[in-house]
């Protein structure tokens, strides 16, 4: 998309929504190990193809703004899903942080963290929020996890307070910036330090947003547990060491990691 003009927050803003890629949801369960329960942290609105994607799971929804509610409660009702709903703010330890919400009404761009780019000119209020940890919302229950995280720059916050949750995960699918977004935003590296530690392997991604030249802005990274990937850890290092120029295995040597 030509821009014209390139320094105007208002426009860049608008040509990072519409340069999204086609990559949906439906393609997550082929790329997943099962997950008996689905954890959706940071779920705006709710979204219908990932929900959709999972009949048989038991979902629970998670997002720190009320607003959101009655649009998660029509949507899962509409859908008939299996589902809790959870109005909280999720990070590292429990307490209040103040949170950033757009004036305009687009919730989904709220974040705990100043933004830095192309919306860091937008107009925001903000709101003091409570904040749990993911481990202290979801009890130990029978069967393996999925975790969907979408937190606006929160990410690692949420990871570090899921140590036990993490250990019953499956797989984890996380909004990752791949350039900064926020001040003090982990980026791709950050992110998959913790959850390599955790036991993960970074898999595929599932959709991205690129910035107005081209370059990528984020991605939502699909993570899986390396026991469920089909080649030893070994032959996994090698395989990247060898693609290094290209493909993924370029993609992590740019992003430091």
């Amino acid at each position: 998309m030509k821009l014209n003009n390139p320094e105007d927050p208002a426009e860049l803003a608008h040509a990072l929504e519409r340069r999204k890629s086609g990559l949906h949801w439906e393609r997550l369960p082929g790329l997943t190990p099962r997950a008996a329960t689905i954890i959706d942290v940071g779920a705006g609105g709710g979204v219908r193809s990932f929900y959709e994607a999972f009949p048989t799971a038991r979902f629970v929804i998670i997002d720190a703004l009320e607003e959101n509610r009655p649009k998660l409660e029509k949507k899962t009702a509409e859908l008939g899903i299996d589902c809790e709903i959870h109005i909280v703010g999720v990070g590292a330890k429990p307490g209040k942080l103040e949170m950033n919400v757009p004036a305009a009404g687009k919730t989904g761009k709220s974040s705990f963290l100043e933004r830095s780019g192309a919306f860091s000119e937008s107009e925001t209020r903000t709101r003091e929020v409570a904040i749990q940890r993911l481990d202290d919302i979801v009890p130990e229950r029978p069967g393996a996890f999925g975790l969907k995280i979408d937190a606006e720059g929160f990410e690692k916050e949420v990871l570090l307070g899921a140590t036990r949750v993490l250990k019953q995960c499956n797989w984890v699918v996380c909004e990752t910036s791949m350039s900064p977004r926020f001040v003090g935003d982990p980026l791709f590296a950050g992110i998959y330090r913790i959850l390599d530690k955790a036991g993960f392997v970074f898999r595929d991604f599932i959709d991205l947003t690129r910035q107005g030249g081209g370059d990528l802005r984020r991605i939502d990274a699909v993570f899986v547990k390396a026991k469920y990937v089909n080649y030893p850890r070994e032959r996994r290092e090698k395989r990247i060491a060898n693609r290094a120029k290209s493909g993924i295995g370029g993609l992590l040597a740019r992003v430091g990691v």
